[in-house]
């Protein structure tokens, strides 16, 4: 092998092994990237199943509050203003 021929061989080699170095730092960093996203995903599901609760939750608290006017206050002091309405008068068919 001439001198010329071995540094070039040499440079390749170099080169192809700092690429497998690459990317192997890339993809542990790519796992733990991924980690991170399905624990944030996760998250985010358990939150949206807390939404559902809540709703119900609220729900009932509102018609509590038709008949209590304490859960009325309460409600207004975090600004829900539960308005009730009076049954309309029912109309006699004519």
């Amino acid at each position: 092998m001439n001198p010329w021929q071995f540094v070039v061989t040499t440079i390749l080699s170099a080169g192809a092994l700092a690429a497998a170095v690459i990317t192997i730092s890339s993809s542990e960093t790519n796992r733990t990237l991924e980690a991170e996203i399905q624990q944030e995903a996760q998250k985010i599901r358990g939150v949206q199943q807390l939404r559902g609760s809540s709703d119900k939750l609220l729900r009932e608290m509102i018609q509590v509050s038709v008949k209590n006017e304490q859960m009325r206050a309460l409600l207004a002091r975090h600004g829900i203003n539960v308005n009730i309405q009076p049954p309309a008068a029912e109309q006699p068919a004519p």
